[in-house]
């Protein structure tokens, strides 16, 4: 199992302007999964649309910085998000990063 939050919920909520924060769990594949090789080298991951949804419902602030973690190991990274296209529940990250959170394919 693996989550993440919003960076900004680490900030008073009125200095931010933030209502509430973003908390999710998804089934985590590489990016290589979805043919974006090309992300392997960076940081960004790829959340599904009902994730923008739910961040614009919550007035998010530009850009967005998540903490991304396993919540079993206790291991954290933070990550921006590149697009909103993955499939619903799912989330593609590059390799490195789920090797930085002991993470396998199809974990959650």
């Amino acid at each position: 199992m693996w989550g993440f939050s919003n960076f900004n919920n680490l900030w008073p909520r009125d200095f931010l302007n933030v209502s509430e924060p973003f908390q999710e769990e998804y089934t985590c594949y590489p990016v290589s999964f979805i043919g974006k090789d090309d992300m392997e080298n960076g940081n960004k991951i790829i959340l599904p649309q009902p994730a923008l949804n739910a961040l614009a419902r919550g007035h998010i602030s530009w850009p967005m910085l998540f903490e991304v973690s396993n919540p079993y190991t206790d291991k954290r990274t933070h990550s921006g998000v590149l697009e909103f296209i993955s499939d619903e529940g799912t989330c593609h990250m590059p390799y490195w990063m789920m090797q930085q959170l002991n993470l396998k394919e199809g974990d959650i």
